[in-house]
């Protein structure tokens, strides 16, 4: 029987959440990404709740088919998404499984925005950019365009959770989390 989601990242920090959420209500999850061993460290913390863990070498089509194949949903956590997000797309669409990413990078929602008609014809869901930061990020920028503002860059900082704040390793992980900013075009 498959699981509900595949979470491929899971052993990092926002996999992991993503993971905890989600068995949390009740979901049956696999823990996906490249090493067993974090993997089972992570499942550890989820008493109670199906979870299973998978290996996955993102270099293996046959890996990337079994990790497609073992959930209805593939929540994809690993990035940078433009490089490394096709060949699991591509594993999804072959399995007919919804594929779910983060990404905030613009090439990687344009060429999953690109395979929407035969994402459609295989009846696999494609959704993009599910992460706060292209939702919040996106928004300020329209915002600021619709001001007639001028600027050269945006730059938006985000802290982790309350609850994060107050672990030491989740702190370290999250260092320099927030960098970087969009490019306002024409400016």
């Amino acid at each position: 029987m498959r699981s509900d989601f595949v979470v491929l990242g899971a052993s990092g920090t926002t996999g992991g959440l993503i993971a905890e959420e989600l068995v949390r209500q009740g979901g049956r999850v696999v823990l996906a990404g490249r090493d067993a061993g974090r993997l089972a460290r992570t499942a550890a913390r989820f008493e109670g709740g199906t979870v299973s863990v998978l290996a996955v070498d993102l270099a293996d089509p046959a890996s990337l088919a079994a990790a497609a194949g073992a959930g209805k949903v593939l929540v994809n956590t690993v990035g940078p998404f433009a490089r490394l997000s096709p060949p699991v797309v591509a594993a999804c669409l072959d399995a007919g499984t919804a594929y779910l990413d983060l990404a905030n990078e613009r090439a990687a929602v344009r060429a999953l925005l690109d395979r929407d008609a035969e994402a459609r014809e295989r009846g696999a869901g494609l959704v993009t950019g599910a992460g706060f930061g292209p939702a919040a990020t996106e928004a300020l920028v329209l915002t600021l365009l619709k001001t007639g503002a001028r600027a050269a860059a945006v730059k938006v900082a985000a802290a982790p959770p309350q609850r994060l704040r107050h672990r030491r390793r989740a702190r370290h992980r999250h260092r320099g989390h927030g960098r970087g900013g969009h490019q306002l075009p024409g400016r």
